[in-house]
């Protein structure tokens, strides 16, 4: 668990299972560019240790992988088979599969010595046109602008393959994360809490939910369209890193140090990433031989920011202690993209030298800063990956009316047909206690809204595999909000369903029906179908055995009859099936026992993929 412990005014001491990282907290002196990131609260490290992947090392995806062959080719060396490849998102190894890496993880770190020297997922013109333009954040937003407009948007155009520069409706909105979280005020909000909204609810575009308008920084969305559209757009899981040891004092002596390895890894791969520094403590100096400016240092506790990582160059030098001579500790620097416009530093973007991360710099004869600190918090990084695809199993369409969010609590939850309370339980972010005092657009008055939630978390816990009935419920507490016109719907289907029972207990009121759903399995799902009687090989084909999508299609299974004869073996498709998708199995009458004898009647059974 983690734990939170106040040690002074102006020190925070933050401990992460085994890790210890330190954060000083100050107050932020108005200046020109807006910052707004909120050192971690106890509640918000509690999620990072319960919800975030530890992340110690990285494997290669197919991108990553690629770059490393460019730099082998240019070396004369083997290119790397790209069967050591793994999926886009499956790259994370964490403190707890470390010890349970693959030959294939084995097999990569061998040629992690070997990592471009030179990355921009910005310029590259595989990866370019997922990240959208540079803008400038409005009000205290740096964190939903750093997670949800670059990250989100990048890594779910990277997972899908659309062009941000091109169309906007790809772009997501930081204004609807921002708002989610900041309980209708202008504040400093914490690095993950995109993250967290974007976990449960997805986000909307910047088409659905503008970056300004009316009720900037209280208003949420009251269309049934734009919750709905926002889920499609669910986030897959998110994760943090660490460069080094938090508590080390000098955790990067060169531009080849592994400590680096991880973070260049993930950038290597195509990723983007987060981080939090005190922005206004940044202390520059000019890239050798140009005009370009590189933080060198973090000197105090001023301006808290999150800003977004791009890329790195180990080539970078910044003669830090002005000998003339490029040592070690020189070289090297991440690409940081900021949210105060296209304009910031000249094109939005800085330098980072490595040095900066340490607390004491490596280099000899470094200049010495009174207050300086590690570059970033913790010297930690954030990630996110985005689903190919999603679409939600389960939904709840309720309507609202209140000028009091903050006082709406509401929990969708999940049960067998033996009891009517459920066993499994799912908290919205939006609706918690939280929101401030208003109504849903943003405003006093107390107005209608439409909200659409998600109940597939749930279901992604719960052991579905038998079809049958269960009973799905929708709680909310007893406050001076109207909660009417709730239903639930079965994506997969197009099927509406009420909830005709209700019972109040305590503060809330329970409402609940049963469903019907048919088995809901993994992705890779193998069915195994028993039989009576021995059957005919030749009549276990594709045509009398066969695997249909809801737009009557075939898909590509294979199919095969097991050793006794008597088990029929329907595998998954190459790359699996769809998630969110309703699959149909059908097996026609002329499948034959070996007494030469047809089936009685055709079987058809559905199966959902979550």
């Amino acid at each position: 668990m983690l734990k939170i412990k106040v040690i002074s005014i102006l020190l925070v001491t933050i401990f992460t299972a085994n890790i210890l990282f330190v954060i000083p907290t100050a107050a932020t002196n108005s200046e020109v560019y807006p910052t707004g990131l909120l050192p971690p609260t106890e509640e918000e490290l509690q999620w990072i240790e319960e919800n975030m992947v530890h992340t110690v090392s990285a494997k290669l995806n197919s991108l990553g992988l690629a770059r490393v062959n460019e730099v082998r080719e240019e070396q004369g060396l083997e290119e790397i088979d790209d069967g050591l490849a793994v999926e886009f998102g499956d790259e994370a190894i964490s403190k707890e599969n470390l010890g349970r890496s693959s030959s294939r993880s084995s097999q990569q770190q061998n040629v992690l010595e070997v990592l471009p020297e030179f990355v921009d997922n910005i310029t590259d013109s595989r990866t370019m046109n997922y990240f959208p333009p540079i803008v400038n954040q409005i009000g205290e937003s740096c964190a939903a602008y750093s997670s949800t407009y670059y990250m989100m948007t990048y890594m779910t155009a990277f997972a899908r393959g659309y062009n941000t520069r091109t169309d906007s409706s790809k772009i997501f909105s930081p204004r609807f994360t921002y708002n989610l979280c900041n309980r209708g005020r202008n504040v400093a909000v914490g690095i993950t809490t995109g993250f967290s909204i974007a976990l449960k609810h997805g986000c909307p575009s910047i088409v659905d939910f503008p970056l300004s308008g009316s009720n900037q920084h209280t208003a949420w969305p009251t269309t049934e369209t734009v919750w709905r559209n926002a889920l499609n757009s669910k986030m897959k899981e998110s994760g943090i890193g660490f460069i080094g040891d938090p508590s080390m004092e000098t955790p990067v002596n060169d531009n080849q140090d592994a400590n680096l390895q991880s973070i260049k890894t993930y950038l290597a791969n195509g990723y983007v990433l987060t981080f939090g520094t005190y922005f206004r403590s940044w202390k520059w100096k000019n890239q050798h031989g140009t005009n370009t400016p590189v933080c060198i240092a973090v000197d105090g506790i001023d301006g808290r920011h999150a800003m977004t990582i791009v890329g790195y160059d180990d080539n970078i030098w910044v003669d830090i202690n002005d000998d003339g001579e490029v040592d070690s500790g020189e070289l090297g620097a991440f690409k940081i993209v900021n949210s105060h416009g296209s304009t910031w530093n000249g094109e939005g973007w800085a330098w980072f030298a490595y040095d900066a991360l340490n607390e004491i710099s490596s280099v000899p004869g470094a200049p010495t800063y009174t207050n300086r600190g590690q570059g970033w918090w913790g010297n930690a990084f954030y990630w996110i990956t985005a689903y190919e695809s999603y679409s939600p199993i389960l939904t709840a369409k309720f309507t609202i009316n209140t000028n009091q969010r903050n006082e709406v609590a509401i929990e969708l939850g999940q049960s067998t047909t033996t009891t009517t309370t459920p066993v499994y339980t799912w908290t919205p972010y939006a609706f918690r206690y939280d929101g401030g005092a208003f109504s849903v657009d943003g405003t006093t008055n107390a107005s209608n809204a439409t909200i659409v939630l998600d109940y597939t978390d749930i279901i992604n816990k719960v052991n579905l595999t038998s079809a049958g009935i269960t009973r799905w419920y929708f709680l909310h507490n007893n406050s001076s909000a109207t909660i009417s016109n709730i239903s639930l719907k079965d994506e997969t289907n197009n099927t509406t369903y009420a909830l005709p029972n209700s019972y109040t207990s305590g503060n809330y009121t329970y409402r609940w029906g049963g469903i019907n759903l048919p088995s809901v399995v993994n992705k890779s799902k193998q069915w195994n179908l028993s039989f009576n009687w021995p059957l005919i090989s030749n009549t276990i084909t594709n045509q009398n055995i066969y695997v249909r999508d809801i737009y009557n299609s075939n898909v590509a299974v294979s199919i095969g009859l097991g050793s006794n004869e008597k088990t029929v073996n329907i595998n998954a498709p190459q790359i699996g099936y769809i998630p969110g998708k309703r699959y149909t199995i059908n097996i026609t009458q002329n499948v034959k026992t070996k007494g030469g004898n047809n089936l009685l009647n055709p079987v058809i059974f559905d199966f959902i993929v979550k």
